[in-house]
């Protein structure tokens, strides 16, 4: 179903993280914007997890407990440049943070929605249920 349909990332469902899981995680996405030009909200899928009043992630996220990828993309230049530039500021150590953040908002950043498929299979994980 991946190949078939042209997906490079699919995942189970979406849910928000807790602010504090994430700190200082936006402010820092949002300077990489800046520097590479790309809006917050530019792309389809970005307008789905930014607010338009404010330019603010509303920490919903692509929840990777069950995810299939094609690695070349998280192999390319465009992600593992911001991946590097996330490392370089230290939020994995200082912060936590986690890997579903940094897809989430690089898959917003360089996918289309047509290469990007929410499956459709029970799953249930603390307090989230698809039964």
């Amino acid at each position: 179903l991946m190949h078939a349909g042209g997906h490079v990332y699919t995942f189970s469902h979406l849910l928000p993280d807790l602010p504090g899981a994430v700190r200082h995680f936006w402010d820092y996405s949002l300077m990489y914007m800046r520097m590479k030009n790309i809006h917050p909200r530019g792309t389809e899928i970005l307008r789905q997890f930014v607010r338009e009043d404010d330019l603010q992630w509303t920490y919903q996220l692509y929840m990777n407990d069950i995810e299939i990828v094609q690695l070349e993309w998280f192999r390319s230049d465009p992600y593992q440049e911001y991946f590097r530039y996330l490392d370089s500021v230290g939020g994995f150590w200082l912060h936590r943070w986690g890997d579903h953040a940094v897809r989430t908002i690089a898959v917003g950043m360089w996918l289309p929605p047509e290469r990007v498929y929410e499956m459709d299979i029970p799953y249930g994980h603390q307090n989230y249920c698809r039964c």
